[in-house]
């Protein structure tokens, strides 16, 4: 049952997040509690890539002619982590987040409804942030650079 059944009141729901549980990054983890007070309640799920379409939905072979101009549809194969039954479905890249599409057949965090085959990429997987994949390209140069070298002899003298 939910902790918000009854009046949606800023009281209510201050107190709702000073009581919820912190997620691993140090920010309350508020999927499960608020989230279901607008509509269906996401739940964790791992995704793979099966294929990338451009323009149009898949099955629509009318490319940009399609209402949405140069969007990127993803196939995905969704396996809900509560274990109901995988189901594929069709996502979009997340809104105002520098994505980096998977490779396909590698797994991504998802999130998803599955009572409806509705599926989205999990904004806090690394995997599909471009920025964290930079980041971390960066540390790796960094530690080359700055780091011993390995198997060389010294110069003689």
């Amino acid at each position: 049952m939910n902790r918000l059944s009854g009046k949606l009141t800023y009281a209510n729901v201050m107190a709702t997040v000073a009581a919820t549980a912190v997620a691993g990054d140090g920010r309350p983890d508020l999927r499960g509690e608020l989230m279901g007070l607008f509509g269906d309640k996401w739940e964790p799920a791992t995704g793979v890539l099966i294929d990338t379409r451009y323009g149009g939905r898949h099955g629509d072979w009318s490319g940009n002619a399609s209402r949405t101009v140069n969007s990127i549809h993803y196939l995905m194969e969704v396996t809900p982590d509560s274990g109901a039954e995988p189901f594929r479905c069709e996502c979009e890249e997340p809104p105002l987040m520098v994505f980096q599409a998977p490779p396909p057949g590698r797994k991504v965090r998802m999130e998803c409804i599955p009572s409806k085959r509705k599926a989205k990429f999990d904004r806090h997987d690394p995997a599909i942030s471009k920025k964290a994949q930079e980041a971390a390209a960066r540390d790796a140069y960094s530690t080359e650079l700055h780091g011993p070298p390995e198997g060389r002899e010294d110069p003689p003298k």
